[in-house]
């Protein structure tokens, strides 16, 4: 049989001959054969295993000796012996080495085929002492992984007791030595999938045998601080720190950092190699250990260290922000290592920073005129849009396959693009899916329809990442009117379509990649500008993008008479969000009734964003000299805003209630309350989810047509009990309070307000300038219009208040540090650094003398060397978070 086997493959025949003969060889397993012919069907098809010229030859050789090992049991356990394993792996197979990996497969699938004989206990022992040869050996990634998969399907030949410590170091050096020369995607994969499979057989053996992780973690640490300089530690290491169990963190760092026999070299060569670790794409908590070692040592003072690996390995840190599947754990560490222990500012000034002009020339819209003035709200907007829509490009490119994203070719670009445009267009279901943009700013408006003739409802959602607030109308209405926009250039009119999300009779959205235009545009009711052009316009006859809207035709420029109560931002967002009747010129078409109805229009927010962006448009149409004008009127700015959320719909029960005596001639402001059924206040109720001021556009200047922008910002950081105890009094109050609109004046935020304007926090706000950064308040914040008439407040950014996330009441500088004084010379910068150094090493000196006091009765990490007699560990926390910021050393200097 064998002879009719080995003349078959090697024969012409056309395949499916050659499939169906051997499908029979296969059936004749089950008759009874002789030893030697068993022996030499098994020497024949283990020749083909290993040594088989094509895929088909090997293949046949498994389906065979499978078949005739099954049926033969006691002739293969005779054959597959402890002599002839050996001699596989100590001396290969004819031509192929022993070193192959085909041998470490073929000993594999035979002892799945005599697990149940008894010999296999002695081919066990024997694989015991043979892993360990190999190892020591320092086998190729690939053949380690080979060994790896064998271990994990049969852990009896993984060596025990003594022999395993010696086998988990030994493993833990082989991955210290693993290397991946190939640049191409499809062999990164592969080398990544070997070393986790080289890691995970680790795992499993410091589970099974926990004595084994300390000797293997000072091995590690044995490895990579190493100063041979002929030697470097493959950065596959960082595949075993997401094994280390995190409670280990402070016994192991505190023995590190004051055990006397490490070094300061080799603990700097160590943090660095630890710092190289964030390239590895699959590695976990490696962010975790860098820092507490930063901190450990900042603890211990050994502040030189810390400097030497910041200047060392800053830029690279910087480096890995551009990966998204390592920022995290990079911008962890890059934080701490920029915002603690720093003796001078120079690691901030090793990486090269964006210039304003270069940062312009990236993100300028193109229908800005080059070295005219602009609109920063559409700036703003088109910045937003075009962050988000590079985001969705970059997800689709990352989401093709390895030889798809290879080429560069027209098709495949458009290919891209399209799918980008897709994903834009469908409504994210988590917050994994989401954007930058859409987490930070993205926020969703529904609007409903409510035709009065049918009472039948449409309503859409859209999203949006800020909402264009228009101001409310002067007692005198009958100067008001309601028409057409006039036409003005649009640049843009494909280019820019509005991005909404799915919902009931909505139409679809359509993107424009090429132009990067997502536009996530805020939806403004009838009585309220367009949300492009209506921005003011720093430029004279520029040309902006124009969508057919309504807009608000005002005789004369809005200015409010003396004696009139200022607005609020408040009340400009009742004005927004209050329902609106559809009727005149305005009417609604109704499908249902297939013609022009009188209707309601009512806009809720349905879910808010994180950062809410307020846009006030400040500009009417003088229908008189038709030219727009800028509206002057002083607006209050309330330090905490509170946003009527609505997150369930009940509007679908309201079209039965509509009152019948309805005078459409009314065009009163209180003409929606007239609408209004009874019970509808209490069913629509909204959830007021907490806004805190952050920032303020102001724009100087009586033109919509130009001007000066300055700013007003500060930071929002920390947790402020005060703020809870406000807040809870606002929920509280605001359930008492009567719901007649959505906001009220009387809102109680007005007195936490006054509570939170006092606190010293309130203070810290920063006025940009140009090129000059003051220090201001918020009074002169609010006080701003009142002061200088022309200078009115634009762009408004508010951030939500969270339960962790409140006001921080005793933090006087939020973290930044504003320097008035001239840059000083360089060499006087260079003498402060190097004098800075010499006393952080004397203090070291002093501190490592209490530290080995302190430790003196605590474990030691020893890289060198272990013993099984040592405690497990009795050391206590580090008790210091290596922050110090600038009150640790007060000798130091900028």
């Amino acid at each position: 049989m064998d002879k009719i086997l080995e003349g078959l493959v090697s024969s012409s025949h056309p395949l499916p001959l050659k499939r169906m003969i051997i499908r029979k060889v296969v059936e004749s397993a089950e008759h009874w054969l002789d030893e030697a012919q068993c022996e030499a069907m098994f020497d024949l098809t283990t020749r083909l295993i290993l040594e088989g010229q094509d895929p088909f030859q090997r293949q046949v050789g498994h389906q065979v000796l499978e078949a005739y090992a099954r049926y033969h049991r006691p002739e293969f356990e005779s054959f597959f012996n402890k002599t002839f394993v050996l001699g596989l792996l100590q001396q290969g197979y004819h031509s192929l080495d022993r070193k192959d990996v085909a041998i470490l497969d073929y000993i594999h699938n035979g002892l799945k085929l005599i697990i149940s004989c008894p010999s296999v206990l002695d081919l066990f022992s024997l694989l015991q002492v043979e892993v360990l040869r190999m190892v020591c050996e320092r086998p190729e990634p690939q053949l380690c992984a080979r060994l790896s998969d064998l271990l994990t399907d049969f852990v009896q030949c993984i060596p025990k007791g003594k022999l395993s410590i010696t086998f988990c170091q030994q493993l833990v050096r082989t991955i210290g030595h693993f290397q991946c020369v190939s640049t191409q995607e499809k062999e990164l994969r592969e080398y990544v999938s070997q070393v986790t499979k080289v890691s995970n057989l680790l795992q499993n053996i410091w589970k099974a045998e926990p004595s084994t992780l300390l000797p293997s973690l000072q091995e590690v640490f044995a490895s990579i601080s190493s100063t041979d300089a002929s030697f470097e530690p493959s950065v596959a290491l960082a595949s075993l720190v997401q094994h280390i169990p995190l409670q280990m963190i402070t016994v192991l760092i505190r023995s590190l950092t004051t055990d006397p026999n490490v070094k300061d070299a080799s603990m700097t060569q160590a943090l660095c190699r630890m710092i190289d670790w964030l390239s590895w794409p699959l590695a976990q908590h490696v962010d975790t250990w860098v820092v507490a070692l930063l901190k450990g040592l900042a603890a211990v003072q050994k502040f030189t260290i810390l400097i030497d690996v910041t200047l060392l390995k800053i830029e690279l840190v910087f480096n890995r922000l551009w990966f998204p599947l390592v920022r995290p754990g990079a911008l962890a560490v890059l934080s701490h290592m920029l915002l603690s222990f720093q003796h001078s500012p120079e690691a901030f000034h090793l990486r090269e920073a964006y210039a304003p002009r270069i940062f312009f020339e990236a993100s300028r819209p193109p229908w800005f005129t080059p070295r005219s003035q602009q609109d920063c709200s559409e700036y703003l907007r088109f910045l937003l849009d075009r962050l988000h829509e590079e985001e969705k490009i970059l997800k689709v490119q990352s989401s093709h396959k390895p030889s798809e994203s290879l080429g560069c070719s027209e098709t495949f670009l458009q290919e891209v693009a399209s799918k980008a445009a897709l994903l834009t267009e469908t409504p994210c279901t988590s917050d994994g899916e989401k954007t930058l943009i859409e987490k930070m700013f993205g926020g969703k408006l529904q609007t409903h329809i409510c035709c009065l003739n049918c009472r039948s409802t449409s309503q859409k959602v859209e999203a949006f990442t800020d909402l264009s607030l228009a101001f409310c109308p002067s007692s005198s209405m009958e100067h008001l009117s309601f028409q057409e926009p006039v036409s003005s250039p649009n640049a843009l009119n494909d280019g820019l379509m509005q991005a909404s999300v799915s919902g009931p009779s909505e139409e679809p959205v359509v993107y424009n990649p090429a132009a990067a235009a997502f536009v996530c545009d805020s939806v403004v009711n009838e009585r309220t500008i367009d949300s492009l052009p209506h921005e003011l316009r720093c430029t004279e006859n520029t040309s902006v993008p124009n969508e057919s809207s309504k807009i608000l035709v005002n005789k004369d420029v809005s200015q409010k008479p003396g004696g009139e109560t200022t607005p609020s931002v408040t009340d400009l967002l009742n004005y927004f969000l209050a329902p609106e009747i559809l009727t005149g010129d305005n009417q609604y078409y109704c499908e249902n009734c297939a013609s022009l109805q009188n209707a309601e229009k009512t806009m809720q927010i349905t879910e808010e964003p994180e950062y809410l962006i307020l846009t006030l448009l400040r500009f009417s149409y003088d229908q008189k000299y038709h030219v727009r004008r800028k509206i002057l009127d002083n607006v209050s700015l309330p330090l905490i805003l509170e946003l009527p959320v609505k997150r369930t719909t009940t509007l679908s029960s309201l079209s039965e209630s509509w009152s019948i005596d309805v005078d459409f001639t009314d065009t009163r402001e209180n003409l929606a309350k007239k609408l209004k059924p009874s019970g509808t206040e209490e069913a629509c109720c909204p959830k007021l989810v907490p806004y805190l001021l952050n920032s303020v556009v102001v724009h100087s200047g009586i033109s919509s047509e130009s001007g000066h922008y300055y700013s007003y910002a500060r930071n929002i950081t920390g947790t402020d009990s005060s703020y809870q105890m406000c807040h809870h009094q606002s929920e509280t109050l605001a359930l008492a309070s009567p719901q007649s609109h959505l906001l009220g004046k009387d809102s109680p935020t007005a007195i936490i307000e006054q509570n939170l304007e006092n606190k010293e926090m309130s203070k810290e706000w920063f006025l940009f300038n140009d090129s000059r950064v003051t220090f201001t308040s918020f009074q002169s914040v609010q006080k701003i219009t009142s002061r200088f008439p022309k200078d009115t407040a634009y762009v408004l950014l508010y951030k939500k208040q969270n339960n962790t996330n409140g006001l921080s009441g005793n933090n006087t500088t939020s973290g930044l540090w504003v320097n008035g004084d001239p840059p000083l010379q360089k060499e006087l910068m260079d003498a402060i650094t190097k004098d800075n150094k010499l006393y952080l090493q004397e203090q070291e000196l002093n501190a490592r003398a209490r530290a080995l006091q302190a430790a003196s009765a605590s474990c030691s990490f020893r890289p060198n060397g272990f013993d099984d007699n040592d405690p497990p560990g009795s050391c206590g926390p580090t008790g210091g978070g290596g922050g110090g910021g600038f009150n640790t050393v007060g000798r130091l200097v900028f």
